[in-house]
């Protein structure tokens, strides 16, 4: 009896994955032989439990079902939208838009069943504390939400326009990390590889109009509620109404954050760099087909942050008052606001400038091998040399370290030492904040192991730090009471920040975080930090534990786990799946 039931299970986990698979393998092409197999297997072996997704409304649906509606029958390519209605310019892009979401679906399904079989039967076991059919559930969530949720397309050049998911605008960061966990699947993906190519577009194209922009407008005109931002912009004829007199330059038609967050473009180029990485060809033909767009914006990247290493001396950026006069000409890149959007305190932000670091190196990779631009690989990395140096005369402190605080015998005063370790921010003068150690805004510290894996080449700028011992030194002083970021109370504990999003909880309104808040962020990236496998267990218990309604937040208080801020957190959506892929999966 107990061997028919593991059969009856099994059969019913293959049968799942046929299902999905055909909804996938309708999109290359082999609809017909697809759906015949599903087909015949759900009618072979009926499902008497089928497995459940959990909505954003609460509601639930059944996969298989779903699934098998959704393939039964090959459409045409107008049976999605009425007859009577006329097509606008871009409805090649809503019809590839709404392909793309339907192999996301099918995949997320895909990866929901086998993170339940891989889970039962391999060595990737989550603790017994947490439920995995809640894990498998919001894996799918994660996966499948910002396909789901976060993708307009953009009018003017038809291509996709990619929001927060609870804010309408579009971050250059965040769109990048919203697409990264589904570039090492779009082998599988062909329709969404198309729209992958258009949000890489869209966003080359942003960067191009306004390089100090980190966050755009779908729209532009005299409205609030289309571009400039008229708190943030200069007077001009494109925006008369623009208040911010003293700004500049001048912004682009849809600016909406003119914050320069060096960050911002930096996330692009890698979201690029893993297209190019994860591509069969190499994305050759994307690149090659737009290569002046894209070599234009290399370019801007370069000569921006040339301008930012002497930012006194050469930049016409202003914004707002700067809180004191950091040092010139240290080979750092200077920065407005941090990762988090705050304004920095003392210009130089480490994290940001080592990402700088590791990306420029990638650029180096894809230019000798798509464009073999010789002035452009001089420029490239002769800024990344001068940022290293920065980084080696500046960027590294001595500290009085703690023992790491996950340590069973952890206390305020246990092994104090003097190490060295990267600074959060420093001024070039000899200053450096002693205090903030860290922010569970990436990029950040606690993630330079997760970064210095992220590429096919030997180094990226990093890998020397990691075997020198100097980014394992810095996260154990992230993660203690030596951080003010690093929040901890009766058990719980984990990176936050001094950011708070507030009135950002229309779905499930209720309490929210105000102070010490740890983010799912942080928790995320301490996980896929570490190789050691209890501090994951950790990690995800504190994770699921707060992850209401199945999706990822920003923060919950640390005193009281129900306050939290962000119903509908895209980044931090799509950082968990790609970590429960990552850790947990084969």
């Amino acid at each position: 009896l107990g061997t028919s039931r593991a059969l009856e299970k099994f059969a019913r986990h293959c049968t799942r994955e046929i299902v999905a698979m055909g909804r996938l393998c309708a999109g290359r092409r082999i609809a017909v032989a697809a759906v015949a197999f599903a087909t015949f297997s759900v009618h072979a072996v009926p499902t008497a439990h089928p497995p459940h997704r959990i909505h954003i409304d609460g509601s639930e649906t059944v996969a298989i079902s779903e699934s098998a509606s959704a393939s039964s029958e090959p459409r045409s390519a107008s049976a999605s939208e009425p007859d009577s209605e006329p097509e606008s310019a871009c409805s090649e892009m809503v019809r590839i838009q709404a392909a793309a979401k339907e192999e996301i679906l099918a995949y997320g399904e895909v990866l929901r069943d086998r993170f339940l079989w891989a889970d039962q039967y391999g060595a990737y076991a989550v603790p017994e504390s947490v439920n995995r059919s809640f894990v498998a559930d919001a894996l799918f969530n994660t996966f499948t939400f910002t396909a789901n949720n976060t993708w307009e397309v953009f009018e003017t050049d038809c291509t996709t326009y990619v929001t927060t998911g609870d804010i309408p605008q579009m971050w250059l960061r965040d769109s990048s990390v919203q697409m990264s966990t589904y570039v090492q699947h779009a082998p599988l993906l062909p329709s969404f590889t198309a729209v992958l190519e258009s949000i890489l577009l869209r966003q080359v194209r942003f960067f191009l109009g306004d390089p100090y922009g980190s966050a755009f407008f779908q729209t532009t005109g005299p409205s609030p509620n289309n571009g400039p931002n008229q708190n943030e912009c200069a007077p001009s004829d494109l925006c008369p109404n623009c208040t911010c007199v003293e700004c500049a330059p001048s912004c682009s038609p849809y600016t909406y954050q003119h914050d320069y967050e060096l960050d911002s473009p930096l996330f692009m180029f890698e979201l690029m760099y893993k297209f190019w990485a994860h591509s069969p060809s190499d994305g050759s033909a994307f690149f090659i087909a737009n290569m002046d767009e894209i070599k234009s914006s290399v370019h801007a990247l370069v000569d921006l942050m040339v301008v930012e290493q002497h930012h006194f001396r050469d930049s016409p950026y202003y914004y707002k008052p700067l809180p004191g006069q950091f040092r010139d000409g240290t080979g750092l890149v200077w920065s407005f606001a941090r990762p988090s959007d705050d304004q920095t305190t003392l210009g130089y932000n480490i994290p940001q400038n080592l990402f700088a670091v590791s990306v420029l190196s990638k650029l180096e990779d894809m230019n000798s091998a798509l464009w073999d631009d010789e002035g452009l690989g001089a420029s490239l990395s002769a800024l990344r040399t001068s940022i290293e140096e920065g980084i080696e005369t500046y960027g590294i402190v001595n500290i009085t370290t703690l023992t790491d605080v996950f340590a069973e015998d952890w206390s305020p005063d246990s092994d104090a030492q003097v190490e060295s370790v990267f600074a959060f921010e420093v001024d070039g003068w000899g200053n450096w904040t002693r205090y903030v150690l860290d922010d569970a805004n990436m990029p950040n510290l606690l993630w330079l192991p997760y970064l210095s894996s992220s590429g096919k080449g030997e180094n990226h700028g990093l890998r020397g730090y990691v075997e020198s011992g100097i980014v394992e030194r810095t996260r154990q002083a992230v993660l203690s009471a030596r951080n003010e970021n690093f929040f901890s109370h009766r058990g719980v504990k984990g990176l936050g920040s001094q950011h708070t999003s507030q009135g950002l909880r229309p779905e499930w309104p209720g309490p929210q975080c105000d102070s010490e808040c740890v983010w799912h962020l942080g928790l995320i990236m301490q996980a896929m930090s570490t190789t050691n496998q209890d501090e994951k267990h950790y990690c995800l218990e504190q994770v699921m534990g707060t992850a209401w309604h199945g999706l990822m937040h920003e923060g919950f208080a640390v005193s009281n786990t129900t306050n939290y801020n962000r119903d509908l957190f895209g980044w931090a959506n799509s950082m968990f799946a790609e970590w429960i892929i990552t850790d947990f999966m084969p």
